[in-house]
């Protein structure tokens, strides 16, 4: 049996299925038909969760995995980081500020040139991923110090807990910055235990599980969509308990395996840049025609050699900075 949860090659398949359906998810939103159907309102308003907890729960598991391998020291954790999370989002930023600028649809000033291309102010609200995933790189490193796995998965799902409730009573971060990250801790903690979880789950128990965390999303998944009464915070517990669900999947479908016919190596390598990019698209075809009625879905197309030269930039960029 391989004991991992999800091997390296899974890993970049799950990535990749899952910038192509937040692409998809937000050319939904966009075009503001939510409710046609019953797979369009799926799509529209399940399917943004879960991609962003399945982002964090592969995040979390991936940085103890290397952790696992080699501890890296925090001058070296820093800027292979940044190099993979940051400086991507800073490349994009700047290309989105230059492209608006060239069209005449920026408003030019030092001050707001520097704040969007930093990401003081987010010039795509979609980014906001970006630091709340670089605060979450910040607790894993504030935990690499610990050697016991029950302090350091505790240690885990305390700051969790603690962004949540601070997000929520002082600072005002709007729900969907938050709901997601406890797939984050998940992962970092099925790391942690991979090979338990991994002899645990096997056989009839695998299938009950999976069955149970399927029957779960779906339930959940319907009352996020409205076929159940429920609101406010209420509804916001019910997005989070539904990406758990969905790492439930995720471990009891994947935990031991290695599915090598699942391999989007290609797409997996440039998923990230493609989470930055495509919104950005969608922002620079409104600057130019004034209106998203007319965007044609064969333009979607134009995301992923956008996001594959940036993926390259970046690399190059990386190995300045790490060597």
């Amino acid at each position: 049996m391989l004991h991992s949860i999800i091997s390296q090659t899974n890993s970049l398949a799950l990535k990749a299925v899952a910038s192509v359906v937040i692409v998809v998810h937000h050319y939904t939103l966009y075009q503001g038909n939510t409710h046609d159907n019953l797979a369009q309102e799926f799509l529209t308003l399940v399917c943004g969760y879960i991609v962003v907890a399945l982002f964090f729960f592969l995040s979390g598991y991936g940085l103890m995995e290397s952790e696992k391998r080699k501890n890296l020291s925090i001058a070296v954790f820093i800027k292979r980081r940044l190099s993979r999370v940051y400086i991507p989002f800073v490349l994009t930023n700047v290309l989105l500020v230059f492209t608006l600028m060239f069209i005449g649809n920026y408003p030019i000033s030092f001050q707001t040139i520097v704040a969007h291309t930093i990401g003081y102010h987010l010039i795509d609200s979609v980014t906001w991923f970006v630091p709340v995933t670089l605060l979450f790189y910040l607790f894993v490193l504030l935990l690499s110090s610990l050697h016991n796995r029950i302090h350091k998965a505790l240690a885990m799902v305390l700051l969790c807990l603690l962004y949540i409730i601070l997000s929520i009573t002082i600072f005002n971060i709007p729900f969907y910055a938050y709901v997601s990250t406890p797939a984050f801790p998940l992962g970092y903690i099925a790391s942690l235990y991979c090979q338990e979880i991994c002899q645990g789950i096997k056989g009839a128990f695998r299938v009950v599980l999976l069955i149970l965390c399927v029957g779960t999303f779906v339930f959940l998944s319907l009352a996020m969509m409205g076929h159940f009464p429920v609101h406010g915070h209420i509804l916001h517990g019910i997005i989070a308990l539904n990406n758990i669900a969905l790492v439930g999947i995720v471990i009891s479908t994947f935990a031991g395996k290695d599915y090598k016919w699942f391999h989007w190596k290609w797409l997996g390598d440039i998923s990230y840049e493609v989470y930055l990019c495509h919104a950005k698209v969608f922002i620079v075809y409104i600057a130019i025609t004034g209106t998203f009625a007319t965007f044609c879905p064969l333009l979607l197309l134009v995301i992923f050699p956008i996001a594959f030269v940036v993926n390259k930039l970046n690399k190059v960029i990386a190995r300045a900075i790490c060597h």
